[in-house]
């Protein structure tokens, strides 16, 4: 496929009929890439200044997260059971099954600790980094005061994006 530099006498789309109803096509201009693609190290600072330009509102997630759970435990202490290992708690809420995963807990207390003390690189290097990414992806999107505002020169949608890939990559 060769692809021609566009100028502004170009059409952007050029519609052909065909057998099947109308083929469209258009011209992609092409560009090499600069600068160079980022090496890992450029890689994990890049995460990492993401992560701290969103720690104080990942934070608030986690924490307002962790209230939540346990409002919802205490409301329903009255029907919960704990399964033979005890990592989980069960309870009914109305009909439903739902559950206080205990290690989840404690995920989200560490990520807060290293958050609030600014270990970006030991999260990233954490050998449970998914667990704290499954967490912080799920206070986010859970969060009654969802903030999509972009922070530290850094769109929300990078961080977001940021959680899914480490969430995709170690789980």
């Amino acid at each position: 496929m060769v692809v021609k530099n566009l100028s502004i006498n170009t059409p952007l789309f050029k519609a052909t009929p065909s057998e099947y109803g109308m083929q469209i096509t258009f011209d992609i201009p092409r560009k090499d890439l600069e600068p160079e693609p980022l090496s890992n190290d450029q890689c994990v600072a890049l995460s990492m200044d993401i992560l701290g330009a969103f720690s104080k509102r990942i934070i608030e997630s986690l924490k307002r997260r962790q209230e939540a759970c346990v409002a919802k435990l205490v409301k329903n202490m009255g029907s919960a059971f704990v399964q033979e290992y005890g990592a989980q708690i069960f309870f009914k809420e109305g009909k439903r099954l739902c559950t206080f995963n205990i290690s989840s807990y404690q995920v989200m207390n560490e990520c807060i600790d290293m958050l609030q003390n600014s270990q970006f690189r030991e999260i990233l290097e954490h050998p449970q980094v998914f667990v704290f990414a499954d967490q912080m992806l799920k206070a986010l999107l859970n969060d009654p005061e969802q903030n999509h505002e972009d922070a530290g020169g850094f769109k929300y949608s990078q961080l977001v994006s940021l959680l899914c890939e480490i969430h995709m990559y170690h789980a």
